[in-house]
């Protein structure tokens, strides 16, 4: 997840002023989602016999980003099946998931971990182009970038298959041999730090490393992944 260059220039009929508002209720909008999977997270937690509701959050997540991954995937057919027999299963054993609450919120993140773990580790292979942070700097940069950009954003797409593969590890770690509260602070308040404090670090990172050059905050960075993803839907 960076970018050095200059973003594209807006597409026709879309201002820049319009863009900045789109992303800004976008990010508004992604927040107070955020602060409602958290309660819902811990009543889910809390209750002996949490409310489907909750129970239903805790695996939406986890659920979009599999569907994601199994529509991009060489093997769509048979991913999408596995998907469906996945969701048939939890449909089936909803009674069972309301009572074990804690462990559908162990599986959205450490599960939704090792799936990022695997979108971005996917992509290390097969040349520094190839990785995923590479695509989206070529993609949004207005020059083909040079050897040591390439070269830089192939180790940040490495950081960050380490940094998921980490936090999923440790979810597991604090969730069999911690609290439950200790669990549940690290899974909805501290991950959610880490990643904003892994976009922050690699930002200074990649100024120090590509001086003289454009580069995009945290936001942009975000916003050329987002279109990224939108054009290769």
């Amino acid at each position: 997840m960076t970018s050095t260059a200059a973003p594209l220039a807006p597409a026709a009929g879309k201002p820049a002023g319009t863009r900045r508002l789109r992303t800004l209720i976008g990010a508004a909008l992604i927040a107070a989602a955020g602060v409602v999977f958290m309660v819902l997270s811990y009543i889910a937690c809390a209750a002996p016999n949490a409310p489907a509701l909750a129970v239903l959050a805790g695996l939406l997540p986890l659920a979009a980003l599999a569907l994601l991954l199994c529509w991009r995937s060489r093997s769509r057919l048979p991913a999408l099946a596995l998907w469906l027999a996945a969701l048939s299963a939890v449909v089936w054993n909803r009674d069972w998931l309301q009572g074990h609450a804690t462990w559908v919120y162990l599986a959205q993140h450490a599960g939704a971990m090792a799936l990022l773990a695997l979108m971005f580790g996917g992509t290390l292979r097969g040349g520094d182009a190839n990785a995923l942070c590479s695509r989206v700097a070529a993609f949004q940069s207005s020059e083909p970038p040079d050897a040591a950009h390439l070269r830089y954003t192939w180790q940040v797409t490495l950081a960050w298959t380490v940094f998921f593969i980490a936090t999923g590890a440790l979810s597991l770690l604090l969730f069999f041999f911690g609290t439950m509260t200790d669990w549940s602070l690290f899974a909805n308040v501290l991950t959610p730090a880490l990643v904003g404090a892994m976009f922050g670090a690699e930002y200074l990172v990649r100024r120090r490393v590509l001086p003289g050059r454009p580069h995009l905050g945290i936001a942009g960075t975000v916003q050329a992944y987002r279109d990224y993803r939108r054009s290769h839907g």
